[in-house]
């Protein structure tokens, strides 16, 4: 039986991992879950993730949900090439240095406060709160252009793309749905997205393309000025 992922394809997390799945060429059978609708608070999927988030897989009986649990299981149980997560130790540390930054760097909500949480919440977000979260989402663009991407290395942890590097792009490219590119302002964190977007070739495409629908359609609307 194929691994069961439960996803919504615009949440960036979720998207790195099936962008591994894709590229790896894992099998899986994908289940939609939508956030919007607030699915993953149904009686169901708690009942199997009682952390009630996305994504999630099952797997031989396994029930696992946290994406980096799920790419590191993904990268140990299926034999992936090494790079994606090393097992030379200096490099698998820098790799879980970039883990252990993204969620509070990176993963700062700026997205959710500007664009989610007003739908959600039926009211503006203070100006208060945007200036906080856009100042931390600037401080960790700085520092993925100053400190994660300041060497030579074409990618987050060294030679080869790792699982890093699908963290971090599934969340820099989150901010295309309102139209804008922040790697833009950044010019080696645009070379190394453009690096990504090269390595992962048509998996990229076709991963992206409800965030190119919803970019077209211009579901979500925010200029965040950076």
């Amino acid at each position: 039986m194929s691994l069961k992922f439960y996803h919504d394809p615009l949440s960036p997390v979720c998207r790195s991992v099936q962008l591994l799945l894709e590229k790896e060429g894992v099998l899986y059978e994908a289940v939609h879950v939508k956030l919007g609708k607030g699915e993953t608070r149904q009686e169901e999927f708690r009942g199997k993730f009682p952390l009630g988030k996305v994504p999630a897989i099952e797997d031989g009986g396994l029930c696992l949900a946290e994406s980096f649990a799920i790419l590191k299981y993904i990268c140990e149980q299926y034999k992936l090439d090494d790079h994606w997560y090393p097992s030379d130790l200096r490099v698998r540390a820098k790799v879980d240095e970039y883990l252990s930054w993204h969620t509070g760097g990176i993963r700062c909500k700026c997205f959710y406060w500007a664009v989610i949480a007003p739908a959600k919440l039926k009211k503006e977000t203070s100006a208060e709160k945007m200036e906080e979260v856009t100042e931390n989402l600037k401080s960790a663009l700085g520092l993925l252009e100053t400190y994660f991407l300041s060497g030579e290395d074409p990618f987050i942890c060294g030679q080869e793309i790792s699982i890093a590097d699908i963290l971090c792009l599934g969340e820099v490219t989150q901010y295309w749905m309102t139209g804008d590119k922040l790697e833009d302002g950044y010019p080696k964190l645009k070379a190394w997205v453009e690096r990504c977007q090269q390595y992962l070739g048509d998996v990229f495409e076709r991963v992206y393309e409800p965030i190119y629908k919803v970019t077209k359609d211009g579901v979500f609307k925010y200029n965040f000025n950076l």
